[in-house]
């Protein structure tokens, strides 16, 4: 028979055939140690999107000169949490800010910082938080633009201010102060800049084109899973559902890519350029989750030229120049080797991310019990 005694035969049993506290746990494992020892593990998740989960470990041991077993359990309880997206822009080089942008936040998830999950300069938040690992004085210059929010920096580290730039809560940079408010700018700044693999070795397959309504499209996203090499866009590029794009060359676009309301795309991107002159990624939803964009450490470039129109996303590239000009604005956030915003338009950070979830995601710990 079996030693663990797991008359039920489901690997929830401990060495009486008795059944754990998580016998119903959506996720249930045993494992063999040895002839004399085992262990169970019970994971159940709960939450909009699995936000929470309990994890339930036991283990058991042969008492010495008996058949009997001792055990002892840990409970853990996790949170799902995004932890590359906590702030507007973060950088590991240096950030340039000019030509008269704005920079703050608001909660696509709540109705008192949004209005209907969109932008609304009435419920702005000063959440527009700006981060370098960088230790120069001038790793974040701010050039004739206002920052509703704060900025870290490395130590020994500073921050450049030129042209009447500032930076501050709502009530000192609506008041026309100049320089970084007292209490807004962080030393000692850290993050860990994960590198990103391929989403697969194999799986991908290549989209073709077509015509949705009476648009042809060069290709059409629809859900699953797909893999291109070396794009050169010449028509637009349409997403109908759930797709995450794998690109292993470089990416070159003069049309737009768009997103319908209920469908997403997550780009992982292997090639060293990412470039879409004059034209944009328009994301209908408004979420900055439906556009996610994961540089490998071979991406050295995502650049954004003259875009027309308000660019929606979230863009995780820690090996690429992140260069974005034009004057729309841009709802989301940036994590880059460098970030260069060269535009007239205006950056909102979504600090409803967290909640939405990404690609990234982790659960991290919050409590512990034994």
């Amino acid at each position: 028979g079996d030693p663990k005694g797991n008359g039920n035969g489901n690997g929830n049993g401990n060495g009486n055939g008795k059944v754990n506290s998580y016998g119903n746990a959506a996720y249930i494992r045993s494992r063999t140690i040895s002839p004399e020892s085992y262990y169970d593990v019970g994971i159940d998740v709960s939450g909009s999107k699995n936000k929470d989960a309990t994890v339930t470990s036991t283990g058991f041991v042969r008492a010495p000169n008996s058949t009997n077993y001792i055990s002892r359990t840990i409970t853990g309880t996790f949170s799902r949490t995004n932890f590359l997206f906590a702030k507007a822009i973060i950088a590991k080089k240096h950030i340039r800010i000019g030509k008269g942008a704005i920079i703050d936040s608001f909660d696509s998830t709540s109705i008192t910082y949004s209005t209907k999950g969109t932008y609304d300069v009435a419920k702005r938040k000063a959440g527009g938080s700006l981060a370098t690992v960088s230790n120069k004085k001038n790793g974040i210059k701010i050039d004739n633009t206002k920052v509703f929010g704060d900025v870290s920096v490395a130590d020994g580290g500073n921050v450049e201010f030129k042209n009447n730039g500032t930076l501050g809560d709502t009530t000192w940079v609506n008041a026309g102060n100049k320089g970084a408010q007292t209490g807004k700018v962080f030393n000692g700044y850290q993050y860990d800049f994960a590198p990103i693999k391929a989403p697969w070795t194999s799986g991908g397959v290549p989209p073709s084109g077509g015509k949705v309504g009476n648009v042809t499209y060069q290709y059409i996203l629809g859900n699953g899973n797909w893999e291109l090499g070396k794009v050169d866009l010449k028509a637009p590029m349409i997403v109908t559902g759930k797709a995450v794009l794998y690109v292993t060359g470089d990416f070159k676009a003069s049309e737009n890519i768009i997103i319908n309301s209920d469908a997403s795309l997550t780009i992982y991107m292997a090639g060293s350029k990412f470039e879409i002159d004059d034209k944009n990624v328009t994301v209908n939803g408004g979420n900055a989750t439906q556009f996610q964009y994961y540089g490998l450490p071979s991406n050295k470039t995502f650049k954004l030229k003259k875009h027309d129109a308000a660019f929606t996303g979230i863009v995780y590239a820690p090996n690429a120049k992140v260069m974005i000009d034009g004057n729309s604005d841009v709802i989301g956030s940036i994590v880059g080797k460098c970030v260069h915003l060269k535009h007239a338009g205006e950056m909102h950070f979504d600090e409803g991310i967290n909640s939405r979830g990404t690609e990234a995601d982790i659960y991290a710990l919050k409590t512990w019990s034994e």
